[in-house]
């Protein structure tokens, strides 16, 4: 039931995301006038994609998306994952919090394999944006034939520093915001 659960709420957001990203990529990747009102651009924006490419512009480089937008969705999922496995195994229930010092190390663990599983995809996005690759599946190929899985992974270590701390913190911060707020609310509503 709760890996079930954990993979609808992958699935929830990741549906969501992919959605805003791949409008606001597409719309955002094109040139409007600084001075025109917002809806005036994203309508301009729109038409001028619909001409150059028809619907089908709207979806060009979902497949690089579809990794990013479930990146964050997997480093929950992992952090959920694990925090289940230890309140069950102190016999508490599902609605407990953990420490922010077990929060801040199952952050980091969620963001650092996270990040390992989707960091291929994130370094060939970044170079295709630099017109290095013309798509994603082909600069995965490539890079392949090249380097290997070492080319692929190619400044991994920076991004982990700078992630993992990030998400560390983000959960550490969550878990004893939810106690607190839990607490608070708990001592006004039963005196």
């Amino acid at each position: 039931m709760g890996t079930q659960r954990g993979i609808l709420n992958i699935l929830y957001g990741y549906s969501g995301i992919e959605a805003g990203v791949t409008v606001e990529a597409r719309v955002g990747s094109l040139h409007c006038g600084e001075n025109q009102s917002q809806f005036y651009r994203w309508q301009s924006a729109v038409r001028q994609l619909m001409r150059d490419s028809g619907t089908s512009g709207l979806w060009q480089g979902a497949e690089s998306y579809f990794v990013l937008a479930i990146w964050p969705a997997l480093e929950v999922f992992i952090f959920d994952q694990i925090k289940r496995s230890i309140l069950q195994s102190r016999g508490l229930s599902l609605m407990n919090e953990i420490s922010g010092a077990e929060a801040f190390a199952l952050g980091a663990l969620g963001r650092f394999l996270a990040t390992t599983i989707v960091f291929p995809t994130i370094r060939t996005r970044s170079l295709c944006q630099k017109g290095v690759y013309p798509s994603v599946p082909s600069a995965l190929r490539s890079m392949y034939r090249e380097g290997g899985i070492a080319l692929m992974y190619q400044g991994l270590v920076p991004e982990l520093v700078r992630g993992v701390s990030y998400n560390a913190v983000i959960m550490a911060v969550k878990e004893i915001s939810v106690t607190l707020c839990r607490h608070v609310l708990t001592t006004l509503f039963t005196g």
